[in-house]
């Protein structure tokens, strides 16, 4: 049985995924067409001097998706956005077991992104279950809360943040683990 994190704990965790978050690679995010390179061989200073970091930086927040969310199979992809977008959350019927069965046990990462994460989560998954030729949802078009720009909070930061919180359950304790913890 893991015992209950202290507070220290909690701050220590806090400042080892910062560390972690500072030597992340571009790569996990979207960077828009304007500024690909051909070259895959291109440097991240390359990168800087086609864009403003602050426009980067911005871009990157509103197009992070998870590497879970990108690792799931289109046909758990689809019925998941739909499930996670803002209207679903919002339903008294909402069913969080269905969210762990189609992340394969990580309802709460999912869940943990997609309200903390939102507009931002609705939009990156809406728009990469697109058909082919489909026109992006409209930034205007999502509701939500808004934390990564009121918290100015990095959303890979807050991930990894719920990554760590979701590790430290014991799903062995049908009362009190991470499927409760999302719901």
């Amino acid at each position: 049985r893991k015992k209950k994190m202290g507070f220290q704990k909690i701050i220590k965790k806090i400042k080892n995924v910062i560390k972690e978050e500072a030597h992340v690679k571009m790569d996990r995010w979207m960077i828009p067409s304007p500024v690909r390179r051909k070259s895959s061989s291109s440097t991240l200073e390359e990168v800087l001097q086609l864009v403003d970091l602050r426009d980067l930086r911005a871009f990157a927040e509103k197009s992070y998706v998870l590497e879970e969310w990108t690792a799931l199979a289109p046909e758990r992809q689809r019925p998941l956005a739909a499930l996670l977008s803002w209207e679903s959350l919002s339903r008294w019927t909402f069913d969080v077991f269905e969210v762990d069965r189609l992340t394969h046990g990580r309802a709460l990462l999912f869940m943990g992104w997609a309200i903390l994460a939102s507009p931002h989560a609705q939009q990156a998954m809406r728009t990469s279950v697109l058909p082919a030729g489909g026109s992006p949802p409209s930034p205007d078009d999502t509701d939500g809360y808004g934390f990564l720009e009121n918290l100015d909070i990095p959303p890979s930061i807050l991930c990894n943040f719920i990554r760590s919180i979701e590790q430290d359950y014991d799903n062995e304790n049908v009362y009190h683990n991470s499927v409760h913890a999302a719901d």
